[in-house]
């Protein structure tokens, strides 16, 4: 290899950018289809757009690694996904997926939306976590009840003898 004199760089050569993935949640509204289209053609990176109104596999394709960005036309229809439990945003932040709304909130200062949206889903989590030990413990009380009402049938329906 030939010394590299002080005025010249040495260059190296720049590996291939693949196009970001995008992940384009479609929906039924036309005026959501307009905005989605509008912030798609804004992306200044080109893109390969993956659109789907389906929520069910999602989750586990972003976690995967498929997508660099899912981008939702508003908040109504990310939260919509946090309540039908096909996002887990703590799952997809640490994926490095960024998140965005192809129309957010007028009154939400800049990326503020993202905050409040991960503040939800951690309080959604302990909800449903609170909601899922409760039906354990009901389900528990009603198999005992259940038991108990089963064994006192028995008993009674027995002939004397």
């Amino acid at each position: 290899m030939a010394p590299v004199e002080e005025n010249q760089t040495e260059t190296k050569p720049q590996p291939h950018t693949p196009p970001a993935v995008c992940r384009v949640r479609a929906t039924n509204d036309t005026g959501e289809e307009h905005a989605l289209a509008a912030y798609v053609s804004r992306i200044e990176r080109p893109i390969m757009v993956d659109r789907s109104a389906k929520d069910d596999g999602l989750d586990g394709e972003v976690c995967s690694g498929r997508f660099e960005r899912v981008v939702f036309a508003d908040l109504h229809a990310l939260l919509t996904a946090i309540w039908d439990d096909h996002v887990h945003i703590d799952r997809w932040l640490a994926a490095g997926v960024r998140l965005e709304l192809a129309s957010p909130p007028a009154d939400v200062d800049g990326a503020a939306w993202r905050t409040l949206v991960v503040q939800v889903c951690a309080s959604l989590s302990r909800w449903r976590l609170r909601q899922r030990r409760r039906r354990i413990i009901a389900a528990t009380i009603l198999s005992i009840v259940t038991l108990a009402a089963l064994a006192a049938l028995l008993l009674l329906g027995r002939p004397a003898h």
